[in-house]
């Protein structure tokens, strides 16, 4: 080894180089870059890390930020998955923690079921007290069967208005069946300032109409650069208005909602930065489908735009879905998306589907 350029070995190597060659390693393993990440593409990750961290103690660090960099603390049979997490939150790996996926379910007993999801607000409060660095947070909440949903959701919430993780940048939350009222979801306003990503799924299952509070909460959301937003079909305040001017939007979902012509037109001051818009089963309370499309032909970076079984939240004649029809055909020549791709449905739908190409 005298004369070996490393001179020492793999022991001199510079500490950078270990995280490099571990990173390399994983992404090897990973193949692909996803934002939330599908358990299949970390199933051999963990086990690799783990025999790094046999080989010295530079690899033992390097490979120890990658290994509790990403926590999947999800419902699988048992509630071992919290009581993990538990325990890395109470030691010093915290610090590494960047992203927490946490109480999506899964195949388990009714017992387990019960003890995960009573379990959950208490260990979901100290992580966000202790994952100083949390970038990225899934949460699940598939308790309709086993807790009482909306005082879940609800506390899960309190969670995040009580400690907002200062650096969390994506937030993906399945609020479950909660009715739209009592505007629980105000209490996103304290993570929203620093959001980067938003996806809100929302099965709104009951009939009366009310104020979720999430409009009110997207108001402070000035770096929002990609929003979904499912479900939320009651609530009387929808409105794309609220989010401020100066959030560079980038990519816009909505799908399941009720909104005012003015509250989806608000899109349009986002010109500068829009590149992709989805609307699925969105019904307009006034206005016309035909007036928005010609103004989104407008937009000078829009390159994607689809839109499925959109129609009125009242009933419209004839006439109008055939402007409707001819309206969303003119874009689909503007984008050079393949022809025939949109309809008008017989069950008054203005359109079925609308997938241009790149």
């Amino acid at each position: 080894m005298a004369n070996s350029p490393l001179g020492g070995g793999i022991s001199s190597l510079p500490l950078e180089l270990y995280d490099k060659i571990v990173a390399c390693t994983v992404e090897s393993i990973n193949h692909r870059n996803d934002l939330w990440g599908r358990k299949s593409i970390y199933e051999d990750v963990p086990a690799t890390l783990k025999r790094l961290r046999l080989v010295n103690r530079s690899f033992y660090y390097a490979s120890t930020r990658l290994l509790f960099r990403r926590i999947d603390a999800s419902l699988r049979g048992s509630s071992d998955s919290l009581a993990n997490v538990d325990k890395i939150a109470r030691s010093d790996f915290a610090s590494v923690v960047s992203k927490l996926i946490i109480g999506w379910g899964g195949p388990c007993s009714l017992d387990e079921a019960v003890e995960f999801y009573q379990t959950l607000p208490e260990i979901f409060s100290l992580s966000l007290t202790r994952f100083e660095n949390l970038r990225w947070l899934a949460i699940g909440n598939k308790a309709s069967f086993v807790v009482e949903q909306p005082a879940l959701t609800e506390r899960l919430l309190k969670a995040l208005a009580d400690h907002p993780p200062s650096r969390l940048e994506g937030l993906q939350f399945d609020i479950g069946n909660v009715p739209c009222t009592n505007r629980r979801l105000a209490l996103l306003a304290p993570v929203m300032s620093n959001l980067r990503y938003l996806y809100l799924l929302y099965s709104d299952n009951y009939i009366y109409a009310g104020d979720s509070g999430l409009f009110s909460a997207l108001q402070h959301g000035r770096n929002l650069q990609h929003l979904c937003i499912r479900g939320l079909f009651h609530d009387a305040n929808a409105s794309l208005d609220c989010i401020p001017a100066e959030a560079p939007l980038r990519c816009v979902q909505i799908a399941y909602m009720n909104i005012s012509f003015e509250g989806i037109r608000a899109i349009l001051k986002f010109a500068r930065t829009l590149v992709y818009l989805d609307i699925a089963r969105v019904n307009l309370t006034g206005g016309t489908w035909a007036e928005l499309v010609e103004e989104l032909s407008n937009l000078p970076l829009l390159s994607r735009a689809f839109f499925y079984r959109c129609s009125y939240a009242q009933e419209r004649n004839k006439d109008q879905d055939a402007k409707d029809s001819w309206s969303m055909r003119a874009l689909e020549q503007k984008f050079k998306s393949r022809p025939s791709d949109i309809i008008s449905c017989s069950h008054r739908d203005v359109v079925k589907d609308f997938l241009p190409e790149h």
